[in-house]
């Protein structure tokens, strides 16, 4: 009996299970070894008292505990029931309290029992409930993601249309003609209107990051119109640029993701009135400053913060901000994206970002992107000619968007170029095999229904070899796998883009 009392308690220890059992004649409590690990309480402890120990069970738990108990005793009904158990130490943790209650002639004799330490299964449980919410989210992301791209991808086409009709109507009108400033304002419109789809298109992951060399306060004033509207009537936003900025190597996209990001953030964190501020500046971090800012990086930086007088953040939140999918809004207001996010982009780039925030007393979020060197010998970009020159030659052009279509054939005509048009690949080999003539170049969209446009390339090659060729497409050439070499035009352009394109894929400069 002795050695099977030893396995019983092993065993039970090795369950985190404890019995106990309830004599409804004596009304005296019985208890296994284990039930005193779980309660955390020694052998002196009065086991009569443990269903009514208000130390032990918060409020509505203990009441109903205490509820269902009574019942197994006075009418034989099981019960079951989880809670949160305070141990004597005041640690927290999750039991499964269960009884089956035995009866005689409809008479409970005794109620038999047990407590399980759940609290490893539950926090399982809610590490896969975390995990589900998440997956939901991006899921969520990801649709949205496919149908920013689709609608981004279209709207490309027609401010290209846009674009494209605006720019030869300018061409035709004499700049003091009254209709000269309407068109410009249109042409100007649509040229704003490709910023936002290419932040549309990098929201999506359907365009690539396109660094250049940027001035921050320039690409910050871009901006502020939208980020006024993000902020509401309540709240001011204010702008506070530091003159004589380096200049940083960023994709402008970037820049507006981050202070969308920190802005929304801000505005999130005001209950009513408050105010936003935006800033800029420069940072030189040498071997001095560097020693007493250990966690700083050495060299020369341009910054960027957006700082609010909102609620601010405990120890505890700020030590979890950069967590993905940590977030203190309320479900369906915050996805706890933004600043794992923008991480990303700062690393991306080989920057900081330090984050400084005190409960009542407001959030700065500090941006840091390193400076940069733009060689002094570099030579400017050349510009295409001020006026499109005419010339001569047969171009095949292939684009299954009917409308931008018809432009750029009408701006290759423009040009003085034959244009053979066809709306998809198998049309264009069609117009290939009909056309006895020469063809001196395919303008191809990259993507196209059943085939793509460099599939396209090929079986044309094969069909006429050496045939010149210039790629086209909405996305750009890293997302569609396309050859670095290969003669590329992004969508939407303008007449004197194309003719520079058309002539360089001509010469074989690609």
């Amino acid at each position: 009996m002795r050695e099977t009392s030893r396995i019983l308690n092993e065993t039970q220890a090795i369950a985190r299970l404890g019995g106990w059992q309830y004599d409804a004649r004596s009304r005296r409590m019985q208890w296994t070894g284990e039930m005193y690990r779980i309660y955390g309480v020694g052998r002196d402890y009065d086991i009569n008292n443990f269903m009514q120990d208000a130390r032990f069970y918060a409020p509505p738990d203990g009441a109903a505990l205490q509820k269902k108990f009574k019942r197994a005793v006075e009418t034989g009904e099981p019960f079951r029931q989880e809670l949160v158990l305070t141990r004597v130490n005041d640690e927290k943790i999750w039991v499964r309290i269960t009884s089956q209650p035995v009866k005689k002639s409809r008479r409970v004799l005794r109620v038999n029992g047990n407590v399980m330490d759940i609290t490893a299964s539950k926090i399982a449980d809610l590490e896969k409930q975390k995990l589900r919410e998440r997956l939901i989210i991006a899921q969520k992301m990801e649709a949205v993601g496919r149908l920013t791209g689709g609608v981004a991808h279209d709207f490309n086409n027609m401010l290209g249309v846009i674009m494209g009709y605006a720019e030869q109507a300018l061409a035709r009108v004499a700049p003091n003609d009254e209709l000269h400033d309407d068109l410009e304002e249109i042409y100007h419109a649509a040229l704003r209107s490709t910023d936002i789809t290419r932040q549309l298109l990098s929201f999506s992951r359907k365009q690539s990051s396109t660094p250049r060399a940027l001035n921050l306060n320039s690409a910050v004033e871009g901006s502020l119109k939208l980020l006024r509207r993000l902020m509401g009537e309540n709240i001011e936003l204010v702008w506070r640029p530091a003159a004589d900025l380096w200049p940083v190597l960023m994709d402008p996209v970037h820049v507006d993701q981050i202070l969308a990001n920190l802005c929304v953030n801000a505005r999130d964190a005001i209950s009513e009135n408050g105010q936003v501020v935006i800033e800029t500046g420069t940072l030189v971090c040498d071997a001095a400053y560097c020693a007493a800012h250990p966690d700083y990086q050495p060299g020369e930086y341009v910054w960027m913060s957006v700082s609010d007088n909102g609620c601010g953040m405990s120890p505890a939140t700020l030590a979890q901000v950069f967590e993905p999918f940590f977030t203190t809004k309320i479900p369906g207001k915050g996805t706890g994206l933004g600043l794992s996010t923008i991480q990303d982009i700062v690393k991306k780039y080989r920057g900081m970002i330090k984050v400084a925030s005190r409960e009542g007393r407001g959030t700065t979020v500090k941006i840091f992107q390193p400076r940069q060197i733009e060689p002094e010998d570099a030579e400017p970009a050349p510009e295409a000619a001020s006026a499109v020159g005419r010339e001569s030659g047969t171009i095949l052009l292939v684009e299954d968007e009917e409308m931008v279509l018809k432009l750029i054939s009408h701006m290759l005509s423009t040009m003085g170029y034959k244009v053979l048009t066809a709306n998809s690949p198998e049309a264009a080999m069609e117009r290939s095999r009909e056309y006895a003539g020469e063809i001196d170049l395919l303008i191809a969209d990259v993507v196209m229904p059943d085939l793509n446009g460099r599939e396209l390339a090929k079986r044309l090659a094969a069909m006429r070899p050496g045939l010149p060729y210039l790629f086209m497409s909405g996305y750009s050439p890293g997302l569609l796998m396309l050859d670095p070499a290969a003669p590329f035009i992004q969508k939407p352009f303008l007449i004197k883009e194309l003719a520079v394109k058309i002539k360089s894929a001509l010469n074989g400069k690609g």
